[in-house]
C-alpha cells in the first residue's frame, strides 16, 4: 500500500512540475521543457523545442530525430503507439498528433501547418 501511495505521488509530481512548466514564457520556457522532456523520451538527437501549452503523453514512445520544433498548444501522443518526428521539422500551433494506438511517422524537413 505505502509504495502504491508512493508511485501516486510521484506521478502526481511530475504532473505538477509539467503543468508549470507548460506556461512558462520565452526561451527560458522553451529550454526548461526540452530539458524536462529529453529524459522521459523515447530517443532525443539534436536540439529540439517545445512551446507553451503543448501536452506530452507517452513520452517514452516518442522519438525526435534532431533539430525539431513544437509550436505553442500542441498534443503530440503516443501511449500505446510510437510517434517518429524527424530532423528539420517543424509543428506549427495547435498541432495534434495521436498514435495511442498506431504508428506516425514525420519524415525530414516536414513543416505542419497550424491546427492540423
Amino acid at each position: 500500500m505505502i509504495l502504491t501511495m508512493f508511485k501516486a505521488v510521484i506521478s502526481e509530481t511530475r504532473e505538477w512540475i509539467e503543468g508549470v512548466l507548460a506556461y512558462v514564457p520565452g526561451r527560458t520556457g522553451y529550454l526548461l521543457r526540452a530539458s524536462w522532456y529529453r529524459p522521459f523520451l523515447g530517443t532525443s538527437g539534436g536540439v529540439f523545442s517545445i512551446g507553451r501549452g503543448t501536452t506530452v503523453v507517452g513520452a517514452r514512445n516518442i522519438h525526435i530525430r534532431g533539430a525539431v520544433s513544437v509550436g505553442e498548444s500542441c498534443l503530440l501522443s503516443a501511449g500505446q503507439g510510437r510517434l517518429e518526428v524527424g530532423a528539420g521539422t517543424f509543428l506549427n500551433r495547435s498541432v495534434a498528433l495521436v498514435a495511442d494506438f498506431s504508428e506516425i511517422t514525420i519524415g525530414r524537413d516536414v513543416l505542419i501547418a497550424m491546427g492540423v
